[in-house]
C-alpha cells in the first residue's frame, strides 16, 4: 500500500484505527535503516495515537512506547527512555497475554539504564526477570525477532551480552568472575551455532573484548596475579582474532 493512501486510510471503527496503526507500524520497521534521525520519535508518537482503546490497541502501543523508549536510550535521552519503557511494561502487564517479546526487551533497557546510574542490584534484578521471560518463550521470541527489533539480532544472544556488559561495567569482585566467565560461555555456545547470524557477531566480539578487559583491570595493578592477566589475554586474543578474520573475509568477499 502507498504511503500516501496509507496515510489517507479512512478510520471508521477501532477495527480499522487498529488495522491503519499495524500497518504504519509494519511501514516503520520497514524503513527504520532509511528513515531521517529527527523524524523517528515524530513518526512512533502518531503511531501510538493511531492505537485503539482495546486489549489490542493496548498491545501494540505498548511495542511502540518499547521502540521509542529504545531510540531515546541510543541518543542519550535517558529519563525520556526510562518513562516510556515504564509505560510499555504498565501496558503489557495489563494485557492477558503480552507479547513476551516486548516484555523481555522492556527489562532489558531498565536492566541497561540501572547499569548506567551505577544501580547493580537494580540491574541484575531486571536482567533476571528477563532471563525468565526468555527460558518460558524462547521458541516465540526467537521466531518473531524480526518484528522485535527490525534486524536479526535475537534478544537472547542481546541477553547475554548485555549481562556481560553489567558485569563488566559494575563488578570489582573476584566472586564474580564465575558468572562473567558461564554467561561468556553461553555466547560462545550461541556464537558456534549454525543459525548465529552474522549481524550478531558484533556483540560476541565485543563481550570478548569486555571480559579480557575485567581480567586485566578490576583489580589494583599490585594486586593483579599472572592468571589473571592470562585469562585476559586469551579473551583479548579472541575478539582481535575474530576481527581479523572479518577484514579477510570482506576483502575475499566472502
Amino acid at each position: 500500500m502507498a504511503t500516501k493512501n496509507l496515510k489517507n486510510l479512512e478510520v471508521k471503527t477501532n477495527k480499522d484505527s487498529l488495522l491503519k496503526a499495524k500497518l504504519l507500524l509494519y511501514k516503520h520497521i520497514g524503513a527504520q535503516n532509511i528513515e531521517k534521525d529527527f523524524e523517528i520519535i515524530p513518526s512512533l508518537n502518531k503511531l501510538i495515537t493511531n492505537c485503539p482503546k482495546s486489549s489490542e490497541g493496548d498491545s501494540l502501543k505498548a511495542a511502540l512506547y518499547n521502540r521509542k523508549a529504545y531510540y531515546e536510550n541510543n541518543y542519550g535521552s535517558n529519563f525520556k527512555s526510562y518513562k516510556n519503557i515504564t509505560k510499555s511494561l504498565k501496558l503489557l502487564q495489563g494485557l492477558k497475554n503480552p507479547n513476551p517479546g516486548y516484555v523481555m526487551g522492556a527489562y532489558l533497557l531498565l536492566s541497561t539504564q540501572h547499569v548506567y546510574y551505577g544501580n547493580f542490584e537494580k540491574a541484575e534484578h531486571y536482567m533476571r526477570l528477563a532471563e525468565n521471560v526468555y527460558t518460558k518463550n524462547k521458541l516465540e521470541i526467537d521466531n518473531n525477532t524480526w518484528e522485535l527489533n527490525g534486524n536479526n539480532h535475537r534478544l537472547g544472544v542481546i541477553a547475554n551480552y548485555r549481562k556481560t556488559y553489567m558485569l563488566w561495567k559494575l563488578s570489582k569482585d573476584s566472586k564474580d568472575s564465575l558468572p562473567l566467565l558461564n554467561t561468556m560461555k553461553l555466547l560462545e555456545n550461541m556464537h558456534n551455532q549454525p543459525d548465529f547470524h552474522k549481524e550478531e557477531r558484533i556483540y560476541y566480539s565485543t563481550a570478548l573484548n569486555h571480559v579480557g578487559d575485567w581480567f586485566i583491570s578490576y583489580k589494583h595493578d599490585s594486586l593483579t596475579i599472572q592468571k589473571d592477566v592470562s585469562l585476559g589475554l586469551k579473551y583479548l586474543f579472541k575478539a582481535h582474532n575474530l576481527v581479523e578474520k572479518k577484514v579477510i573475509q570482506e576483502l575475499l568477499g566472502l
